[in-house]
């Protein structure tokens, strides 16, 4: 059985570690801190508390082509297409 930190599972619901905390003593686990593991099994009864379904990156530990293209297209911000003006010095006489 694979384990799931804390703080992975809170970055992956977009959430704060003590809410993670917080909803595992909810549940009658023990939580300490962002560094405690829990079971794969507690980690999907957190992502149903929170609504999140289990995406491909958490399944596989990467991210799906598509989206990782999508992703990086993204986040290039589109250049302005404006002619510079020549810059010419003045000649001192």
């Amino acid at each position: 059985m694979a384990k799931i930190r804390v703080h992975e599972l809170a970055k992956e619901l977009e959430k704060e570690n003590k809410d993670i905390i917080a909803a595992l003593q909810k549940i009658g686990i023990e939580g300490k801190s962002h560094m405690s593991s829990v079971e794969d099994e507690v980690a999907e009864k957190l992502r149903a508390m929170f609504g999140a379904k289990k995406s491909a990156k958490s399944v596989t530990g990467k991210e799906p082509e598509g989206e990782a293209q999508t992703r990086k297209q993204e986040a290039v911000p589109e250049k302005e297409t404006q002619k510079a003006e020549p810059v010419t010095e003045k000649q001192e006489e």
